[in-house]
């Protein structure tokens, strides 16, 4: 939902905070399950918000992306990429997945701080990852905005740069490789990540990071075939 015109005081920012606070964690409570037979009632529901909430979240990001001019990508997880993403840590539930919807807008590198503004000035923003200016040890460099839907649903929404968005889908694959053991770690911490990795592997490891820099750096170019997939996506 929209925030609108700044709000007229610290007690109502403050009153709405609190409002999204308690819808999301009413949403992660009834959601406390994962996909099973027992949980079939509770499953179907999950999606049927999944659906409303899709038009809402499709909105929102044409929204931000039109507001500078520029193009985006969305994309809807799908069940067995769902599936995965519960198994992968214990703890997760239907209700703590923020990025079944999901979409990628595609700015100028100096538009990105406006971005930022615009979207939490606008929407339901309630947390913001920037990577930017402080890449992750893979050398990823996106933004990801945490917005959440009026049902206390989150969608993830990243800003890019259109050259960044090749370079993710180029290096997506080395994520992917090591996923398991990044996304089984609190805050994606290098040393606990390098803890969980076997002896034998270390060393492919420390060689999939260089590759990965390269890509960010712009040392390893990108192929054509990845430009092509990712054109495809784009939508204005």
């Amino acid at each position: 939902s929209t925030t609108g015109s700044p709000l007229p005081s610290f007690h109502a920012a403050r009153s709405t905070q609190k409002t999204l606070s308690s819808n999301r964690n009413n949403f992660e409570r009834r959601f406390a399950i994962k996909i099973d037979k027992q949980n079939t009632s509770n499953v179907a529901n999950f999606f049927d918000i999944v659906n409303k909430e899709k038009p809402n979240f499709i909105k929102t990001t044409q929204d931000i992306a039109s507001q500078f001019g520029r193009e985006y990508i969305y994309r809807e997880k799908g069940l067995p990429s769902i599936m995965r993403k519960l198994k992968r840590k214990e703890s997760r539930t239907l209700g703590k997945i923020n990025d079944i919807h999901g979409s990628e807008i595609l700015v100028l590198e100096k538009e990105i701080p406006s971005v930022i503004k615009y979207a939490k000035d606008n929407f339901d923003i309630i947390n913001v990852d920037d990577f930017s200016a402080n890449p992750t040890f893979l050398g990823y460099r996106g933004v990801h905005l945490d917005y959440q839907m009026p049902t206390g649903m989150k969608g993830e929404i990243q800003i890019h740069t259109k050259n960044g968005i090749y370079q993710k889908e180029f290096a997506h694959p080395i994520y992917d490789k090591w996923r398991n053991y990044i996304e089984s770690t609190k805050k994606d911490d290098f040393f606990n990540i390098l803890k969980k990795i076997p002896e034998k592997e270390r060393s492919t490891f420390f060689a999939d990071i260089d590759k990965s820099w390269d890509i960010y750096q712009g040392i390893e170019p990108i192929p054509k075939s990845i430009q092509k997939t990712v054109n495809k996506q784009i939508k204005k």
